[in-house]
C-alpha cells in the first residue's frame, strides 16, 4: 500500500511523494504519522481519497491564439480610413448629413467584413441594422442638439450589438429575454478584448493561397483606380461648366494648409477609432470561431436569490401607503380627470402641485418592479402566483399615478402651451405607462416576452422624439393655438431659444399678425420681438458653415424662409 507523506522540512518529503510500505517505518523524521490512501488524518478527521499513487499538477491550457487572414488585413487597412472619416464627421450636431452617412457606412462596413468572413446575418440582425439606420434619419430631420447627440450614441451602441448578433453570440433570436445581458457584453466586454487586433492584422504577408488571391485582387483594384485617374479628371473638367457641381466638389475636397494641424489631429484620433472598430469586429468573429457559433453563456438566473416572503413583506407596506394616499386625496386628484380647477389654485399651481413627485414615485415603482422580478427566488422561466399578484398591483397603482399626472399636465398645456420640459415629462410618463401596461398583460399572457417588448417600446418612443423636429412642432403648436385664440399669450423669447426650428412658426406669427387691420399694443410688441428673433437667427446662420455634410432639413428650411 502506498502512503502519503505531509511536507517535512527536515527530510525534504513533500505532498504527493510516494513510499512503498514493506513493513518498514516510513522515513519520517520525528516518528510522525503517515497517511495511507483513503485513510483518515488524526489531526483533522478528513479523508484523503486519492485515486492515484501520484499527484499530477497539470498546467492550465492556454487559449488558442487568434488567426489573422487576408480578409482581416484588408479590412484592418480600410478601418483606418473609416476611422478618419468618423472623426471628420464630429461634431455630429454640426455635420448632420455627414453623421447620417457615417452611420450607414459603419453598418455597411461591419456587414461586409462579417459576410466576407463567411458569417451570414440572420433576419433579426438585419432588422436591428435597419431600425438603427432609420432612426439615424433624425440627424437631418431634427435640429435639437441634445437629441442628435443621444441619437448618434444610440446608433453606435446598436452597431456593436448588431455585429454581436450577426455572429450568433446572442443566440438564434437576438431579441430574447437575455438581450439586455447580451447587449452589455457586446458594448462593454468584447470590443476591449483584442485591442491589438489592428496591429497584428496590418502587416501584409502571404498566409494562405486563398489570402494571396485576395491580395492579388486588391492589387488589380488599385491598378484600376490608378488607370481611372486621367479619364475621371477629364470628365470633371468637362462638367465644370456647372457652377453648382463645381461648388459641391470644392466643398467635398476642400483642403487648406491652414488646417493641416487639424488633419493631423483627425488622423491620430481616426487611428484610435480604427483600433476600437476593428477590435470590436475581430473580437466577435474570433469569439464565434471559439464558440463554434454557439450563444454566449449569460443571463440573470443567478440573481434569483431572495425568498418570496422577504420581497413580498418589503413591498406590501408601500402598496398599503398607496391605498391610503388614494383614499385621502380622492376628491383632489379626481378633479384632474374632470378638468375642474380646485378652489384657491391657478392652473399653473395645480399642475405643478405634486406632478414631479408623482413622476418620481412612478420611476421608483418601475425600479422596484424590476428588482422584485429580478431577485425573487424562482426557477428560470417560472412565474409564480405571488410574483404575478404583486407585479399586477404595482403596475395598477403606478398606472393610476401616471394617469393623474398626465391629466394634470394636459390641463396645464391647454392653458399655457407647450415647452420642452412639458413635452419630455409627458413623453416619459407615457413611456412608463405603456411599459407598466405590458408588465400587467405579461402576468396573464405567458407568451409575452417582457424584456424584448420593453426594449422595443423604449426604441419606438425614442424614435418618436428623435426623428421629428420636436422643437419645431412645439413652436408651431404654440403659434397656431395663439392665432386661433385658444392661448392668451405666446412667449416669443422662448420660441427663439429653439433656433432654426422656430423660424417657420415665427415667420407665420409675424405675417399673420401683420395682416390684421387693427393691432393691439401686445400684438405690435409680438411682431417686433419676432422680427428681432428672426434677425438674430439669421446672423447665427451666416456665421455657421454651409456645406454638403452640414445639410439639415430645419436649417435649410430656415435659410430659405429668411432669404425670402
Amino acid at each position: 500500500m502506498s502512503t502519503f507523506q505531509p511536507f517535512d522540512p527536515q527530510n525534504q518529503h513533500t505532498y504527493g511523494q510516494n513510499t512503498t510500505n514493506n513493513n518498514q517505518t516510513p522515513p519520517n523524521s520525528g516518528g510522525g504519522p503517515s497517511f495511507t490512501q483513503g485513510s483518515q488524518s488524526p489531526y483533522t478527521g478528513f479523508s484523503y481519497p486519492f485515486e492515484s499513487h501520484t499527484s499530477s499538477f497539470q498546467p492550465r491550457p492556454q487559449a488558442p491564439k487568434p488567426i489573422y487572414q487576408g480578409i482581416d488585413t484588408l479590412f484592418a487597412w480600410l478601418s483606418i480610413i473609416v476611422g478618419f472619416l468618423f472623426v471628420r464627421t464630429l461634431p455630429v450636431v454640426q455635420n448632420t448629413l455627414g453623421g447620417f452617412l457615417m452611420t450607414c457606412l459603419l453598418f455597411a462596413f461591419g456587414a461586409c467584413y462579417l459576410v466576407y468572413s463567411k458569417v451570414k446575418p440572420g433576419t433579426a440582425s438585419i432588422v436591428i441594422a435597419a431600425v438603427a439606420c432609420f432612426l439615424s434619419v433624425g440627424l437631418i430631420t431634427g435640429a435639437n442638439k441634445t437629441l442628435q447627440r443621444l441619437l448618434f450614441l444610440f446608433v453606435i451602441l446598436a452597431f456593436l450589438y448588431f455585429i454581436y448578433s450577426v455572429c450568433g453570440l446572442a443566440g438564434k433570436n437576438p431579441l430574447s429575454q437575455n438581450c439586455v445581458a447580451h447587449a452589455f457584453h457586446a458594448i462593454f466586454t468584447l470590443p476591449f478584448g483584442v485591442l491589438d487586433a489592428l496591429f497584428r492584422a496590418l502587416p501584409i504577408r502571404r498566409r494562405k493561397e486563398s489570402d494571396g488571391k485576395l491580395m492579388r485582387t486588391l492589387g488589380w483594384v488599385l491598378l484600376g483606380l490608378a488607370v481611372a485617374i486621367i479619364p475621371t479628371a477629364v470628365v470633371i473638367l468637362l462638367l465644370s461648366y456647372d457652377e453648382q457641381f463645381t461648388n459641391l466638389l470644392e466643398q467635398i475636397f476642400s483642403f487648406s494648409l491652414d488646417g493641416v494641424w487639424e488633419y493631423i489631429r483627425d488622423i491620430i484620433l481616426g487611428f484610435l477609432v480604427a483600433i476600437l472598430l476593428f477590435g470590436a469586429l475581430f473580437a466577435v468573429k474570433w469569439k464565434r470561431q471559439r464558440n463554434n457559433g454557439e450563444e454566449m453563456k449569460t443571463g440573470t438566473t443567478n440573481c434569483h436569490i431572495l425568498p418570496k416572503a422577504l420581497l413580498c413583506a418589503a413591498v406590501t407596506p408601500i402598496l398599503a401607503v398607496y391605498v391610503i394616499f388614494f383614499i385621502s386625496q380622492w376628491n383632489y386628484y379626481l378633479s384632474a380627470f374632470t378638468h375642474t380647477l380646485p378652489q384657491d389654485l391657478t392652473y399653473a399651481a395645480y399642475a405643478r402641485s405634486g406632478f414631479f413627485e408623482l413622476c418620481w414615485v412612478s420611476a421608483i415603482n418601475a425600479a422596484m418592479l424590476l428588482l422584485f422580478n429580478l431577485l425573487i427566488r424562482r426557477k428560470d422561466g417560472e412565474r409564480g402566483i405571488l410574483q404575478a399578484i404583486y407585479s399586477s398591483l404595482i403596475s395598477l397603482f403606478t398606472l393610476v399615478l401616471i394617469a393623474t399626472a398626465l391629466s394634470k399636465m394636459v390641463l396645464y398645456i391647454g392653458s399655457y402651451g407647450l415647452t420642452q420640459k412639458r413635452v419630455y415629462a409627458s413623453w416619459l410618463m407615457l413611456l412608463l405607462a405603456v411599459i407598466f401596461i405590458a408588465v400587467l398583460l405579461a402576468q396573464f399572457i405567458k407568451k409575452i416576452r417582457l424584456v424584448p417588448v420593453i426594449v422595443a417600446l423604449c426604441i419606438l418612443f425614442f424614435g418618436l422624439v428623435a426623428i421629428p423636429d420636436i422643437d419645431g412642432m412645439i413652436a408651431s403648436y404654440n403659434v397656431n393655438t395663439y392665432l386661433a385664440g385658444d392661448l392668451n399669450e405666446v412667449d416669443v423669447d422662448t420660441l427663439a431659444e429653439y433656433g432654426v426650428s422656430s423660424v417657420p412658426a415665427l415667420v407665420e406669427l409675424r405675417d399673420e399678425l401683420s395682416k390684421r387691420s387693427f393691432l393691439t399694443v401686445e400684438e405690435s410688441d409680438i411682431i417686433q420681438k419676432a422680427e428681432k428673433a428672426l434677425d438674430g437667427i439669421k446672423k447665427e446662420l451666416s456665421e455657421q458653415p454651409n456645406s454638403f455634410f452640414t445639410f439639415n432639413i430645419p436649417t435649410a428650411r430656415a435659410r430659405a424662409l429668411l432669404k425670402e
